[in-house]
């Protein structure tokens, strides 16, 4: 008798079966790829690879009678590999980042509880942030310090708090979890720049005084004033107009702390009393420090004239560099109205206009239906007009620039930091002038800021500061009357005139005069928004230079920790307008 052994198959496999699409087989000790060669060889199906990832990780496999998505499923349901099925091609790929994310958001959802407290007292934390790491997910700590969030097994969260430092915890089987968090020692050492310029550290504060990052100031608007809202406590901010030039926002620190008189915050920059327009005129790149004194405590030192807070801003100084430090940064911005006001159209304003007057005890003549009915038909526009005067005057965006370049350097004898910021801002005004006469009504609005910061250091106890902030805004506008108004004028006429009394001007005859559109009618006498807007221009320009010197000297020989200074500053400003109308 002959014996024959077949070798059909490595140890580690047993015989395999498919039937109607339909696998079994088991496998032991076997890399991924190595079982997509077993199923090439034993089906129709081919196999492309665009990884090699995870391919010779060995795993088990059992299957019994399952398809292919079935057995791809089991085969890689460890991995961080899918497949994509087109007829007898099975591509094999890694996951990107947004099916990681799918598949984590899929795992089923716990609901944890926990409580945050301080390592040192036991005393539970109010206002904790607790997020889930890669997701929106989040929650605070209530008035005991407890907390309630969703999860998953596997997720990370970060737990945070002002003054504490940020603490990592992993979920995992449990639903109960105790986080302590532990003081910031980095941030109870943090210099705070406080009245007349004197850092004090955070842990020997005993006023409320907030101190701001320049980079949260960094928002896309030509007033820095407009980024207060919402990221300071305490700072109540309102912006009242988007007009270049006037979009400043007016702030108050806790309030008007005064009954009369002057109820603004006072701004102090590098030792010396500005504005809010030369405030708005600063970049944040400019910008060191800023802190805000709020309470009695922490303006103390300025009198009655901080009894509305007070703001410092210190600008950057130069830094003993082997090579300077320069940067450049253009940014471009599209404005556009926030909020538009809809406008009927002429044969609506009729019919709501003769329901109104339809009242009784009103004898105000209401509006033809052959006038509704030509209107709605678009015959002449001169007799039947319907204009949207928002639309004639206004545009729908304008597009804004602006750059800024600055220089950080020195050396051990000198240092200096040099700035240059140019904003290039325009209104929403469509040049309407234009089209008839040789000048240009929108508004356009140059803005040029400059700060030099040199300082000498004579010795090592002894400094020389020279500051120089200078200023220059030139800005052309409309004018619409001869005291010098502008835009507003303007949208207050666009309010008041009706689409359907006049047109936005008549034919032109033999004479050489523009014939707008108006009507008189006893006290209605409605201005034409297209006329006044092109009835004049006026051209700004505004320049404000700061010039501080600073003499600052040590005199540890004669006591430890104290010193002298002095300052001497220089203002100047000056404001020019000519308006031919």
């Amino acid at each position: 008798m002959l014996l024959f052994f077949a070798l059909l198959l490595p140890i580690s496999m047993v015989a395999m079966e498919q039937n109607n699409g339909v696998f079994s087989f088991k496998l032991q000790d076997v890399t991924v790829k190595d079982i997509f060669k077993y199923i090439e060889k034993n089906s129709e199906y081919i196999f492309l690879y665009s990884t090699d990832k995870n391919l010779l990780k060995k795993i088990n496999v059992d299957v019994n009678k399952k398809d292919i998505t079935q057995v791809l499923d089991e085969i890689l349901k460890n991995t961080t590999l899918i497949y994509d099925i087109d007829g007898k091609q099975i591509i094999i790929r890694e996951k990107n980042a947004s099916e990681k994310s799918q598949q984590k958001t899929t795992q089923k959802k716990k609901t944890i509880r926990g409580i945050v407290s301080d390592d040192s007292t036991q005393e539970p934390i109010i206002g904790a942030t607790i997020r889930v790491n890669g997701s929106m997910t989040g929650t605070t700590s209530n008035i005991e310090g407890d907390f309630v969030l969703e999860c998953a097994v596997g997720d990370t969260l970060t737990v945070s708090f002002v003054g504490y430092q940020d603490r990592s915890v992993l979920v995992k089987s449990g639903n109960i979890y105790a986080i302590a968090l532990k003081e910031s020692a980095a941030e109870l050492g943090e210099v705070v720049v406080t009245a007349f310029g004197v850092g004090q550290k955070k842990e020997s504060l005993v006023g409320s005084i907030q101190q701001i990052k320049p980079q949260e100031l960094k928002v896309p608007s030509s007033s820095l004033s407009t980024a207060f809202a919402g990221r300071m406590a305490g700072v109540i901010a309102v912006q009242r107009s988007g007009e270049p030039g006037a979009d400043g926002a007016n702030f108050w620190i806790r309030g008007k702390s005064t009954f009369n008189g002057n109820t603004s915050a006072l701004i102090i920059m590098d030792g010396v009393e500005i504005s809010s327009t030369e405030l708005n005129a600063l970049d944040p790149e400019v910008i060191e420090s800023f802190s805000i004194l709020k309470d009695a405590t922490a303006t103390a030192l300025y009198g009655t004239r901080g009894a509305n807070g007070v703001m410092i801003v210190a600008t950057k100084n130069g830094k003993n560099l082997d090579k300077p430090i320069i940067n450049f940064r253009l940014e471009g911005a599209i404005s556009t109205m926030t909020r538009v006001p809809n406008m009927v159209d002429g044969p609506t304003y009729m019919k709501m206009f003769n329901e109104a007057v339809s009242r009784p005890g009103c004898d105000v003549s209401p509006y033809s239906q052959e006038k509704i009915d030509g209107t709605i038909a678009g015959l002449n526009p001169y007799i039947y007009p319907n204009v949207d005067w928002y639309k004639e005057v206004f545009k729908d965006a304008t597009f804004n620039q602006k750059a800024n370049f600055n220089v950080r350097g020195g050396t051990s004898k000198i240092t200096y930091f040099m700035n240059v910021n140019m904003n290039h801002e325009t209104g929403m005004l469509k040049d309407r002038s234009s089209d008839f006469f040789s000048y240009k009504n929108n508004i356009d609005y140059m803005k040029y800021a400059f700060q030099n910061n040199v300082d000498f250091h004579l010795s090592k106890s002894s400094t020389i500061s020279l500051h120089l902030n200078v200023q220059l805004n030139d800005m052309h506008g409309p004018l619409t009357t001869k005291d010098g108004n502008g835009v507003g004028d303007i949208f207050s006429a666009i309010m008041g005139t009706n689409p359907v009394d006049f047109p936005v001007m008549f034919p032109q005859g033999s004479d050489t005069w523009y014939h707008w559109g108006g009507i008189l009618a006893g006290n209605y006498q409605p201005l034409n928004p297209v006329a006044l807007s092109s009835a004049g221009y006026k051209d700004t320009f505004e320049s404000t230079v700061v010039a501080n010197v600073n003499w600052d000297q040590k005199l540890d020989f004669i006591t430890k920790g104290l010193s002298f200074r002095a300052l001497v500053s220089f203002k100047n400003w000056s404001y020019n307008q000519n308006f031919p109308l």
